[in-house]
């Protein structure tokens, strides 16, 4: 006959806890202990269970969502929304920042402040030295 095994725990170390319960509890009490020890036993392997199913529950919707395309985009909008009306918030409180220059006003041959890139008084005088390239 194979040895009963719990566990780590052989046959012989079973039999002494059983027999050492027995002197300590009495043969009256014994059959109630192991009622309300099993009843415990039960109730944590249940809520073990329950505990696992839910890990992976929620394991498995977060894999749902980061692989849902739509929920990524929805998720990038909401962040930019919030985002921008934070901007928004900002610029109405009256420390508007100053505009930095665009393509459109360094090209025209402005910059941010609306002056002009070249000062009027300083132009420079037509030199009477030939161009290089012209023949």
């Amino acid at each position: 006959m194979a040895p009963i095994m719990f566990g780590s725990l052989g046959a012989p170390e079973l039999l002494f806890i059983l027999g050492l319960a027995l002197l300590i509890f009495g043969p009256s009490k014994l059959p109630e202990l192991g009622r309300t020890l099993g009843k415990a036993m039960g109730e944590f392997r249940k809520a073990a269970t329950d505990f696992k199913r839910t890990l992976n529950a929620e394991a498995l919707e977060r894999e749902m969502r980061e692989a849902d395309p739509r929920r990524a985009v929805s998720d990038t909008l909401k962040k930019a929304k919030t985002e921008l009306d934070d901007a928004l918030r900002l610029d109405e409180s009256g420390s508007e920042p100053d505009p930095e220059p665009t393509g459109e006003s360094v090209a025209a041959g402005t910059v941010a402040r609306g002056t002009d890139v070249e000062d009027e008084g300083s132009q420079a005088e037509p030199s009477d030295s030939p161009k290089p390239g012209a023949s």
